[in-house]
C-alpha cells in the first residue's frame, strides 16, 4: 500500500483515460476490432504500474510475467497484481 491520494497510471493498452487509479485492468493480448470505453484489453499486454506519490515522486512496478495478469487499483493507494503462475515484482524508485 502506498500513501493515500497516490495517483496509478500504465498497465498497457486498454481503453479509457490514461490515469488508471480506481480502475481493474487484465493485460492479455486480443484483438480488440471495435473496442469500446469497457475493453480491459487492447493489443499489448504491460504488467506495469506507474504511481505518482502525492510529494510528487514516482514509482514503478512491474509483475515479471507473460501470463494472463489481473491489476486491480481499485482499493485506494494500493497495486493488486494476480496471474495464475507465480512470478517475481520488481520496483522501481522512488525516483523525484
Amino acid at each position: 500500500q502506498l500513501p493515500s491520494g497516490t495517483s496509478f497510471y500504465g498497465t498497457g493498452e486498454a481503453s479509457g483515460p490514461l490515469e488508471r487509479t480506481g480502475k481493474r485492468v487484465f493485460t492479455w493480448n486480443t484483438d480488440a476490432w471495435g473496442y469500446g470505453s469497457g475493453t480491459t484489453s487492447l493489443y499489448q499486454s504491460h504488467p506495469w504500474v506507474l504511481s505518482i506519490l502525492p510529494d510528487g515522486k514516482s514509482l514503478g512496478v512491474l509483475a515479471d510475467t507473460t501470463r494472463r495478469c489481473e491489476i486491480d487499483l481499485r482499493q485506494e493507494s494500493t497495486i493488486k497484481f494476480a496471474a495464475l503462475s507465480a512470478y517475481p515484482i520488481i520496483t522501481f524508485g522512488p525516483f523525484d
